[in-house]
């Protein structure tokens, strides 16, 4: 999202002239009409039914990580059987191990479990489903997902 960019890139202090141009005028058009809210003024607002920004961001970051487990972990399997094993293991990873990694600031050494560790703290629900599993290995935007 393009206003979200500019936001971060001025919140960085790697904003561009342009950057501060178009935040400054957001502002004042929040400031002109304050009761159309921030999130308008700064265009975040989103559809009715349509997933806030940040939320969209956690769910493609989840989605990254699931298609990272597959390539760093089976790449020799296929997309179909690679969501099988990712279902898999992600249900003995969660019966055994994440309550003593929940609250852990850093990842568990096995590299599989410290992938699902990580997607378990995005706070997202995991798909549980091998065919969602599978539509996210198999997304057609796979290099947008890093």
């Amino acid at each position: 999202m393009e206003a979200v960019d500019r936001i971060r890139r001025v919140a960085a202090g790697k904003d561009t002239p342009d950057d501060r141009a178009w935040l400054s005028a957001r502002l004042g058009a929040y400031l002109s009409d304050p009761e159309q809210g921030m999130e308008r003024a700064l265009r975040l607002d989103r559809s009715p039914g349509e997933p806030p920004w940040w939320r969209v961001e956690r769910r493609q970051h989840r989605d990254a990580l699931i298609l990272r487990l597959w390539r760093e972990r089976w790449p020799e399997l296929s997309a179909w059987d690679a969501a099988e094993r990712i279902l898999m293991v992600h249900q003995r990873y969660v019966a055994a191990a994440w309550h003593q990694h929940r609250d852990q600031d850093t990842p568990p050494a096995d590299p599989t479990a410290a992938l699902l560790w990580e997607i378990l703290k995005t706070d997202l629900r995991f798909p549980t489903s091998r065919r969602r599993i599978f539509e996210i290995l198999n997304t057609t935007d796979r290099d947008a997902l890093y």
